[in-house]
């Protein structure tokens, strides 16, 4: 299993490095299509899961967006800001794509590899 986060993922972030008001989550939100790309790619051998440090009542708008973007997510896990790590453990992840580079440091020595996402606003076009 491959996990991808959210915010600053899968989509350009509004605010890097900020917690985002439920607002904030439209249907225009700026797609990160290199990620959507390499989604898709993890998708043809591996099962896809986004989990996100979101609250449940996020994981309606997060599966939208990824119906609208055509993303080939099992399933959206939402931590509500707890540890990814045993999440990530629980669902037996080989991989995890974050903008967060604290999250390095949970999966350090786990087995569950890091792949930090660059950082990039949708105000930077």
């Amino acid at each position: 299993m491959v996990s991808f986060d959210f915010d600053g993922v899968l989509h350009r972030d509004i605010f890097p490095g900020t917690h985002h008001p439920l607002s904030h989550y439209d249907p225009n939100l700026t797609p990160n299509e290199p990620m959507h790309q390499k989604l898709r790619e993890e998708a043809r051998t591996n099962r896809v899961v986004v989990t996100s440090a979101r609250c449940p009542d996020t994981i309606p708008i997060i599966k939208g967006f990824c119906q609208r973007y055509h993303l080939p997510v099992q399933e959206i896990v939402a931590t509500c800001n707890r540890p990814k790590l045993p999440y990530l453990q629980r669902m037996g992840a080989v991989r995890h794509y974050d903008d967060n580079p604290a999250i390095a440091t949970e999966l350090r020595n786990t087995g569950i590899e890091f792949v930090l996402v660059k950082v990039k606003s949708s105000r930077e076009d």
